[in-house]
């Protein structure tokens, strides 16, 4: 397995998290963004599946010509759990428990994204699992946490996106909710899982002891509604949709905006009245730069409407790469809205090595974004994801010290 990268860093185990031991009992998305992030940053991750029932998620988002029946091709699987390795193990026959119980005395944290419960039912409640290892940091990820009259419901990005009020606050001022067309809700949570992790572990180095934490992945995207509740506590206001300003905003002109062609469309943000000032006057809008009602932020706000048909009236007229060099020389915040392509093919990206490669015996070569962190102790891309089940011999012989005969018992008997 080949890796290349375009971030200079030193070689060797420098990562800041190389010796820490992950196991990891999660499926879908939110559990593995969790895990993924540790992974990135040196954590040794070892992914605990179903020999008999793969995640899902191994089979969804395959590239045109993928084999629907193959678990290896799925880009979001292999986006997910790139850097880590993977066992199987089935939890249902009675001979995994010492393996598990094994595993988990010599890992120094173990993540599930189960509904709550599902881990107790095979034996591994967190009293059992501290008892093995009193170190252990044990994150449990569940729809409304563990506690509370929702505790026992299953959950799923667009509920817990739509319960938190985020659904309520996207889409066009006037019209129906619109879902947010993806499951953004799940990442948030793996990344403050992520961050919830970190904290225990340098509480363990104080304390000596492990500990259990309780996320709830709608709580989590409670965060994404920025001041919304707190605006509604002073100011007595629902949540409502704010179209392409943000929340709050008393930014005008602000949103995106149609350019000449087709699908071309910008981006445009005016901060201050400096910057109204200079965009007034490039687009000769002498008229509205005389106007009394314009002359303040809060003013530009309340009259969205009319800034906006102006100036989309000057920008329709225009390529949108001439609208960005004129705005961009005027110094007012602009940007295209840019395609999947243009996003890969980004020249301050690729400079920055934000793409990484690696091989991988499904997928062949594929790219990699590595998230916003630039340092030279990570995060780094190691391997890609791994096949399923590839890494048993390696971590039941290699750590659990089984023998190759044991090893190959307990996979003829369909316990990995």
């Amino acid at each position: 397995m080949t890796v290349s990268t375009g971030r200079t860093r030193p070689a060797g185990p420098t990562l800041p998290l190389s010796g820490v031991r992950v196991l990891d009992f999660t499926w879908v998305i939110s559990g593995p963004q969790c895990t993924q992030v540790l992974a990135d940053f040196g954590a040794e991750v070892i992914r605990v599946e179903w020999p008999h029932h793969p995640d899902g998620l191994r089979y969804r988002v395959q590239p045109p010509g993928a084999d629907p029946t193959s678990p290896e091709q799925s880009g979001l699987w292999n986006n997910l759990n790139r850097n880590k390795r993977s066992i199987t193990l089935n939890m249902r026959h009675p001979d995994a428990m010492p393996l598990a119980l094994s595993l988990i005395e010599k890992s120094d944290v173990v993540v599930e994204n189960f509904s709550p419960g599902v881990l107790a039912s095979w034996g591994l409640s967190w009293d059992v699992m501290r008892s093995v290892n009193p170190r252990l940091v044990y994150l449990s990820m569940t729809g409304f946490g563990s506690s509370g009259p929702d505790a026992g419901h299953v959950v799923f990005a667009p509920i817990m996106q739509a319960v938190s009020g985020l659904h309520a606050m996207t889409g066009r001022p006037g019209a129906e909710p619109a879902g947010l067309g993806y499951s953004y809700g799940d990442h948030v949570a793996g990344y403050f899982g992520a961050l919830a992790v970190l904290a225990a572990l340098r509480e363990r180095d104080v304390t000596g002891s492990g500990t259990s934490i309780d996320l709830s992945q709608v709580e989590a995207s409670i965060a994404l509604t920025s001041t919304a509740l707190l605006d509604h506590q002073v100011g007595d206001r629902s949540f409502v949709p704010w179209g392409n300003v943000s929340y709050g905003s008393h930014d005008a002109p602000a949103g995106l905006y149609r350019c000449a062609g087709t699908r071309s469309w910008c981006a445009i943000s005016v901060q201050d009245d400096a910057q109204w000032a200079r965009l007034a006057q490039g687009c000769g809008f002498s008229d509205l730069a005389a106007d009394p009602r314009l002359a303040s932020p809060t003013g530009r706000a309340a009259h969205r409407g009319l800034l906006d048909s102006r100036l989309t009236e000057w920008t329709r007229a225009r390529e949108r790469d001439d609208v960005i060099g004129l705005l961009d020389g005027w110094g007012i915040p602009v940007s295209p809205l840019a395609s999947v392509d243009e996003v890969m093919n980004s020249g301050p990206l690729r400079k920055r090595g934000y793409f990484e490669s690696a091989t991988h015996e499904a997928l062949g070569t594929r790219e990699f974004q590595m998230g916003a962190i630039s340092s030279e102790h990570g995060p780094r891309l190691r391997t890609a994801a791994p096949v399923m089940g590839e890494a048993n011999h390696d971590v039941f012989a290699g750590i659990l010290g089984l023998s190759g005969d044991a090893v190959r018992a307990y996979r003829d008997d369909q316990v990995i």
